[in-house]
């Protein structure tokens, strides 16, 4: 074990904390300024071809859809109704309104309404861009509670900051960058409780941001995963659990409520389910082994794709040298994960350790629910555990490599954001063009 990961009785202060801490802004720093980076290549509400098939968008996943909910917003119409789903201002609507509110009311602040506009759709990026680099600081400080190892910490941060995937994402406008922004500071806040103790005030902190993260996205459930492992494993008193948990489940109360009254669809799981029919699974998917090893082949491979990067609207990936360096290297740090585990003597590192492949686990749970009935394999719907990932992967990778091991982690990533934004301009030229 390195000496940073050693821990004098009732402390969970690293020591060199501020050396940590600042790598970890400039990491956060770095982050927003590559998802700007993405953002200013990516193009905004712009249609173009995907092989034979014109599309109103070739940006960003789903970013137009979004866009329109915020504008929705900011024309004074409210939240968008299900009462006639094939007259919705846009397929979005069933998300919860409070990342979009935020989003209206910084586009609202810069003076920016008609976001039709190139230049208000750059002010939105921004803001998630912010949102990206708050998820960023949330994961080192993931390592400095958890683990007290300036390794660790800016490990996970050199993952959740230099991912091309999740810049990208918090290059664009969407609710996943805020999402991922409240897992990372959900479990921050939950190893806090995990190492020194709940107390009242550290269980509404941490009820109120994942409470924050399921009000902007119903998979944001998995956030209560974190909390309740680690609300388990301490067993404060029974004041802490009601305010956490009451907390998490009181600010997306309010959306779950109209949702009941107005559709019988408290999450409006059954919705969205109509909204996504196109991508239902043909039922005969598992009523054979091989169909089914087919289906587990498929996602596999477009999960291990999609977590490193794809692009507008999935048409732009990274060479497959790339991707299959990046699994290699991923299978090798949960391998180091694994080896330390087995080594590990120190039981708040073991509390650590649980607390953050609950979170994991929760996420995937979720993620293999929905894709054994629709094929929406992206990886980016695992990224409300990303910090819990890049927990692992630093903490292997430190097992293998010591105490530089964040170093590695961050000059990896940076050669495939290079890769990644060398590819682009010429990528969305040629989708700019008709097929031939």
């Amino acid at each position: 074990m390195l000496p940073t990961m050693a821990r004098p009785a009732g402390s969970c202060v690293l020591p060199g904390a501020s050396g940590a801490l600042r790598w970890g802004i400039a990491l956060a720093l770095l982050h927003a300024a590559l998802a700007m980076a993405f953002a200013i290549l990516t193009p905004y509400r712009e249609a173009g071809w995907v092989a034979d098939r014109r599309l109103p968008d070739i940006g960003a996943p789903d970013e137009d859809a979004h866009v329109r909910y915020v504008q929705h917003l900011l024309d004074g119409r409210g939240v968008p109704s299900l009462s006639n789903l094939q007259a919705l201002p846009t397929y979005e609507a069933h998300q919860p309104p409070t990342f979009y509110a935020l989003a209206a009311g910084w586009a609202a602040l810069l003076g920016q309404r008609d976001l039709s506009r190139k230049e208000a759709g750059m002010a939105l990026r921004l803001f998630d861009a912010v949102l990206g680099a708050a998820g960023v600081l949330g994961a080192a400080f993931c390592g400095i509670w958890g683990y007290r190892s300036r390794t660790i910490a800016l490990g996970a941060a050199a993952v959740a900051a230099l991912l091309p995937m999740n810049a990208a994402l918090s290059g664009a406008v969407s609710n996943d960058p805020i999402l991922i922004a409240a897992g990372a500071w959900t479990l921050a806040l939950s190893l806090l409780g995990a190492q020194r103790g709940w107390t009242l005030r550290l269980g509404l902190a941490a009820g109120a941001v994942a409470g924050l993260g399921i009000a902007c996205k119903t998979s944001g459930l998995c956030l209560l995963a974190p909390l309740a492992a680690s609300l388990i494993l301490v067993r404060p008193p029974a004041g802490v659990w009601i305010a956490a948990l009451g907390m998490a489940l009181l600010l997306p109360a309010p959306f779950w409520i109209r949702n009941a009254v107005l559709y019988g669809d408290p999450l409006l799981i059954r919705t969205f389910a109509v909204l996504s029919a196109r991508d239902a699974l043909d039922p005969g998917t598992f009523q054979s082994v091989g169909s089914a090893l087919r289906w587990l082949v498929v996602v596999t491979q477009y999960t291990a794709r999609s977590f490193f990067g794809m692009f507008g609207y999935a048409a732009i990936e990274l060479p497959w040298p790339v991707v299959g360096a990046g699994v290699l290297l991923l299978g090798l740090t949960v391998l180091g994960f694994a080896r330390a585990r087995r080594e590990a003597s120190d039981p708040m590192t073991d509390r650590s350790d649980r607390i953050a492949l609950w979170f994991v686990l929760a996420a995937v749970v979720l993620y293999a629910r929905w894709n054994l009935g629709h094929f929406q394999p992206q990886a980016r719907y695992l990224f409300p555990a990303l910090a819990a990932v890049g927990l692992v992967a630093a903490r292997g990778a430190e097992r293998l490599l010591g105490e530089r091991a964040w170093v590695a982690i961050a000059l990896c990533l940076a050669a495939m954001d290079a890769v990644a934004l060398a590819s682009l301009p010429a990528a969305f030229e040629a989708m700019r063009r008709p097929p031939g």
